[in-house]
């Protein structure tokens, strides 16, 4: 069997188990009855998928199995701790439930609570503490070693978030920037030099394994944001979906536009939080697809506010963005003229796929929260994910 065929098999499986009965006229209505090669040709190089294969792809991938890990980050070692912090979600579809645990602790969820507001009482310059610079050195330069395109931009911190009266949030900001997050939250399990405690994740575990509140966290926690992009066709959702590079994380699984929160320029003020990520969304947006988003994006919407686990409690917006139609040719042109695409995603090298485990954490957490927001908007008041209900 050669990688083709094998891909498709895997492929086939994911898309397939315990989902929809493998027919060939299943088969053909989702593939158009290409054959093997160029069906996995198609998958890897193309940029956005019916909404039916997205689903099915999220209902089988099973959160059980090993992730894997790199020198700096094991994606399976949440499973060991944070015991109250873990988001589990309960999905149905095909006539069958089943019941997911996924790396994030929610914070705030604006499908529930959509006039929520994250006021802002202020903003001041980070400085890492000479110990933890010290105690994290070996973390950032073995990074640079294998990663030595990645360079010290700037980037938001959220130091404290609490909850105020009338279902509001306040906050408090930092400005900061990417090496201090790759001392800490993106090398979150790599081996310390010089401590009793093997690992940055480790020294900043709260009592009974559980998380630490951000204004106690070491970590430096900078306010990452991810977008489902969606468009309607023919009566159908399409969602883009690509396999990332080996950058920062999740690397070599498939995910959506996402990206760090930068800091303000000096003029510009944040009264409130959530407008402020939603306009860096729309940047990353921009800068992934090279796309124009004043001009393709109908609406923007925010999901949700959480704590990735996998990155020792980073916290990660999640925003739905429907777009006007983009066909394949135009996108692919402006994808591969864009600021960060081609540096983001791979965009056709079907070698690189390696994972059983298809998507990303990231990217299913992100899924989910929009198939609520979905179900929400239809009036139905359940707590299982219903995925056949289609995106409106």
């Amino acid at each position: 069997m050669d990688f083709n065929e094998l891909f498709l098999k895997v492929l086939v499986e994911q898309a397939t188990k315990t989902t929809l009965e493998f027919i060939p006229q299943e088969f053909h209505r989702l593939f158009g009855g290409k054959k093997p090669r160029a069906i996995v040709k198609n998958f890897l190089s193309g940029y956005f998928y019916r909404e039916d294969f997205v689903k099915s792809l999220l209902f089988s991938q099973d959160w059980s199995a090993r992730i894997g890990r790199t020198d700096f980050i094991d994606y399976d070692i949440y499973k060991n701790y944070y015991p109250e912090d873990k988001k589990q979600v309960s999905l149905q579809l095909g006539g069958q439930s089943k019941s997911i645990i996924l790396p994030f602790k929610e914070e705030i969820n604006f499908v529930l609570h959509p006039k929520a507001q994250i006021l802002v009482r202020g903003i001041k310059s980070y400085s890492m503490p000479r110990d933890l610079e010290k105690l994290t050195e070996s973390n950032l330069q073995k990074f640079l070693l294998i990663k030595p395109n990645t360079f010290d931009g700037p980037n938001l911190r959220l130091s404290s978030l609490k909850k105020i009266p009338k279902g509001n949030y306040e906050c408090d900001l930092e400005y900061a920037s990417y090496f201090p997050q790759v001392r800490t939250n993106l090398s979150a399990d790599f081996r310390l030099q010089s401590s009793r405690v093997p690992s940055i994740r480790l020294l900043d575990m709260g009592t009974n394994k559980k998380l630490k509140s951000l204004d106690q966290s070491i970590m430096l926690n900078t306010i990452g944001t991810s977008a489902i992009v969606y468009f309607h066709k023919d009566g159908n959702a399409y969602f883009f979906m690509k396999l990332r590079k080996q950058l920062g994380i999740y690397e070599n699984m498939f995910g959506t536009t996402s990206g760090e929160v930068e800091n303000p320029q000096e003029d510009i003020k944040i009264n409130e939080l959530i407008s402020f990520v939603s306009e860096e969304m729309k940047r990353e947006f921009s800068y992934e697809t090279g796309l124009n988003s004043s001009k393709v994006i109908q609406s923007i919407r925010p999901l949700a506010l959480t704590r990735d686990l996998i990155r020792g409690g980073k916290p990660q917006f999640f925003f739905l963005i429907k777009i006007r139609e983009v066909g394949k040719k135009e996108f692919s042109l402006n994808f591969k003229k864009s600021i960060e695409g081609l540096d983001e995603f791979h965009d056709d090298l079907i070698h690189q796929f390696r994972s059983r485990n298809a998507i990303s954490p990231e990217f299913a957490m992100n899924l989910v929260y929009a198939f609520q927001a979905i179900m929400n908007d239809k009036r139905f008041e359940t707590e299982t994910i219903n995925l056949e209900h289609r995106l409106g």
